[in-house]
């Protein structure tokens, strides 16, 4: 018997319905789903999974069914990750070995520098000619001093002496003298010399080419007498003179006065000649003796001029 509500149906209702159930279960049957949704494999979403690497070069093509969602992953927090550099220890590398810092070091020698372009010279003066010593006051002039003995000091006037002597080279302009000094042999003392307290006092005559005295004209610092350098040199320089007999007595520092003349003159020439002029600095009857460039005993003991410069 036929249902009537069958042929109640139109025709082109009723076919696509009966297709689509036909299909339906032949996709149940397969135990599949409708091909209008994605296929999910809920076991693969279920399982956990390995750490993915950071690039999309390791993870590969998603497989068919697996899901393309990674889990979110936590970005670093990158000024913590500063800080924790900073904070982390590091090796002293900025200290020397302080072991080695401390080591003793061998003395090393010093470097090689260029040395100025300097001379220097020495050289000793001797009086040579019986003309270039004496004894000289206000009444006389003795070539020969007192029976062979020269005297220097105060005797009623100032008594002076004089000594010349001879370049044996020059000393040329811009000479810078580092040391000078005359040398006398003790000879005698009279009167009442004290040598806690008196001294005498040395001038040098400002000439070129001094000279030889001739007269009592000729003594400095007296009208008409010879002109004499500034500088003047005290012997000693402080205190008194204990002159010493049979012995060589040794003047003060006499390069002032010498350095003086060189740059007066712009040097001194070869064969030129400096004298010296000396008297007591005391007003008593107190003397200094040295022998005279006759007496017997003089070649032995001469007098001596030592002068000492560079250039």
């Amino acid at each position: 018997m036929r249902s009537p509500a069958l042929w109640h149906i139109p025709l082109w209702v009723a076919l696509p319905a009966c297709f689509m159930t036909a299909d339906e279960d032949l996709w149940k049957q397969a135990g599949d789903t409708r091909p209008d949704q994605p296929r999910v494999d809920v076991s693969a979403l279920d399982a956990p999974r390995p750490d993915a690497a950071p690039d999309a070069a390791r993870d590969g093509p998603v497989p068919d069914g697996a899901s393309d969602l990674k889990p979110d992953l936590a970005v670093p927090d990158q000024a913590k990750l500063d800080q924790a550099k900073l904070d982390q220890a590091k090796p002293d590398q900025a200290k020397p070995d302080q072991a080695k810092a401390d080591q003793a070091k061998p003395d090393m020698p010093p470097p090689d520098l260029p040395k100025p372009d300097v001379t220097c010279k020495q050289t000793v003066l001797l009086v040579t000619a019986n003309s270039d010593d004496g004894e000289v006051d206000n009444y006389n002039l003795s070539r020969n001093g007192e029976s062979g003995t020269i005297f220097i000091g105060y005797w009623s006037v100032t008594t002076w002496a004089y000594f010349r002597f001879r370049l044996d080279q020059a000393l040329p302009a811009g000479a810078v003298i580092t040391g000078a000094s005359l040398e006398l042999w003790g000879h005698d003392l009279v009167g009442s010399w004290n040598s806690s307290s008196d001294a005498l006092e040395i001038l040098v005559e400002d000439a070129a080419d001094a000279l030889a005295a001739a007269s009592t004209a000729d003594i400095p610092l007296q009208v008409g007498g010879r002109p004499v350098t500034q500088a003047k040199v005290r012997w000693p320089t402080t205190g008194g003179l204990a002159w010493k007999l049979t012995q060589y007595n040794a003047s003060s520092d006499l390069k002032a006065p010498l350095q003086e003349l060189v740059n007066d003159y712009g040097g001194l020439a070869q064969n030129a000649h400096v004298q010296l002029w000396i008297r007591g600095v005391q007003a008593k009857q107190a003397e200094v003796g040295t022998h005279n460039f006759l007496e017997p005993g003089y070649a032995a003991h001469p007098h001596r001029l030592t002068i000492s410069w560079c250039y």
